[in-house]
């Protein structure tokens, strides 16, 4: 069955299931044809995010990590990662719109292992991993089975709905919420416990 679709301003259809694979599919006049098929992926996201500039995909790699594909060049830019299963990406990835007029600040919505919690990450960008600035907790622990982003992002709004029939509606964090805080490494530890 298919999942998930998104419509690109470039008059294309991005189509993905629950097979290990995405299709772009290029619409025209007399119909649509594959364009592109990404046969790397888990399926584990049924509802993956397409920018709505339709410049990129975000990709469920493994459990553990989202590639970010820049759709028309076909190529991986820096993907999303998290450690752990609580952590594991699961039922939806979906994007900001850009934030504060700047190309590469983006916001990202997932789910993961925990029910009831939906978290927002920093998008990646070429020069920065993304890293996780909130997790949002649904009321009853109700399990998130989608998320929207309000469309005009700076002081924007997150939506998401819940297997319980519930939509709850969140303010996006301000870029001083998203600010880095720089920290050194003292020890690394050699010795893994079992």
């Amino acid at each position: 069955p298919i999942t998930s679709l998104n419509f690109t301003p470039q008059g294309r259809v991005v189509s993905a299931g629950r097979e290990p694979s995405v299709r772009v599919w290029q619409v025209g006049t007399e119909g649509a044809k594959v364009e592109h098929r990404i046969d790397s992926r888990s399926g584990d996201v049924t509802a993956l995010g397409v920018t709505e500039d339709g410049s990129r995909l975000l990709l469920d790699a493994d459990k553990n990590r989202l590639d970010v594909i820049h759709l028309q060049e076909m190529r991986k830019e820096r993907p999303l990662t998290t450690g752990g299963e609580a952590g594991r990406f699961t039922t939806f990835a979906a994007w900001s719109p850009v934030l504060d007029g700047k190309p590469d600040n983006r916001l990202i919505a997932t789910t993961g292992a925990a029910e009831g919690v939906v978290q927002l990450w920093r998008a990646p960008t070429p020069d920065d991993r993304g890293t996780e600035v909130a997790r949002l907790v649904t009321r009853e622990a109700a399990g998130a089975t989608c998320a929207a982003f309000s469309p005009q992002g700076d002081k924007g709004f997150v939506v998401v709905g819940t297997r319980k029939g519930n939509v709850h509606l969140w303010e996006l964090p301000g870029t001083t919420d998203q600010e880095g805080v720089p920290a050194t490494v003292t020890h690394v530890e050699q010795s893994i416990e079992s």
